[in-house]
């Protein structure tokens, strides 16, 4: 209704790109039905206001698949739809968390269609898988799901860098860290089986110590997918999820 309403100042015929295979409470014809209705009663009659999406018929796996099959005609590259945004993660540097409920539905409706994409939350997954076994989707929907079962979800990897990544930990000419190279062999083995690697670091983060960092990773061949800056100080940190670099991955 909010998005509705912003979009009445700028037009007359508004397009919220309802799915077929939505399942909330304002995300359906009737529920776009009633909000036109709200908007035209204190509107003037003159400024008749149009809400409809036009893709009702459609599920999120419809929409992909008429990509697929229409981008090359269209004169566009299929492969832009990977580039497009739905993650609910504000602080991901990417347009894709692999973790968050918005980014299951675009996994599911683009892995189905054959684009090659990963998704990294164990537990969500087989929440979903269970709903669609229980047939609380809409049938198209639940097949979507059901057809990904098999799917293995890849791990999240988050490494410190000064004295994991380094030998040395004091000062700060991260210029001229030496590298340990036993710990960079794991994290690239785990990078090549398709885990997801976070570098997780106390450095400050100003653009000369993200430019240094960035150069030394290239420089000494290490493999990552993210870095966050900033981590707090402590002495003592407890986590529910440790793990030594040199343990059993598999723990």
């Amino acid at each position: 209704m909010l998005l509705t309403c912003g979009a009445a100042k700028y037009g007359r015929n508004i397009f919220i790109a309802g799915l077929k295979d939505d399942c909330v409470e304002d995300k359906n014809p009737m529920a776009f039905d009633c909000m036109e209705e709200c908007l035209n009663f204190i509107s003037k009659p003159e400024d008749t206001i149009k809400l409809s999406s036009p893709f009702w018929k459609m599920t999120k796996q419809d929409v992909v698949s008429w990509w697929r099959d229409n981008a090359v005609r269209i004169g566009r590259d299929k492969n832009e739809i990977l580039e497009t945004i739905s993650c609910y993660d504000e602080a991901e540097p990417t347009n894709y968390c692999g973790r968050c409920p918005s980014c299951i539905r675009k996994f599911f409706a683009l892995r189905s269609n054959g684009f090659d994409i990963e998704f990294y939350n164990e537990k969500l997954f087989q929440e979903y898988i269970k709903r669609a076994e229980e047939r609380k989707y809409d049938e198209s929907r639940s097949e979507s799901i059901l057809s990904q079962k098999d799917y293995e979800c890849k791990r999240v990897y988050c490494f410190d860098i000064d004295g994991t990544l380094t030998i040395e930990t004091k000062g700060h000419d991260y210029k001229n860290r030496t590298p340990n190279l036993k710990n960079i062999q794991v994290l690239c083995g785990l990078h090549s089986t398709g885990g997801k690697i976070v570098l997780f670091t106390s450095r400050f983060g100003t653009e000369e110590d993200k430019l240094i960092t960035e150069e030394w990773m290239k420089k000494n061949n290490v493999k990552y997918d993210a870095i966050i800056y900033g981590k707090p100080y402590y002495d003592y940190c407890f986590d529910d999820k440790n793990l030594f670099v040199g343990g059993d991955v598999n723990e």
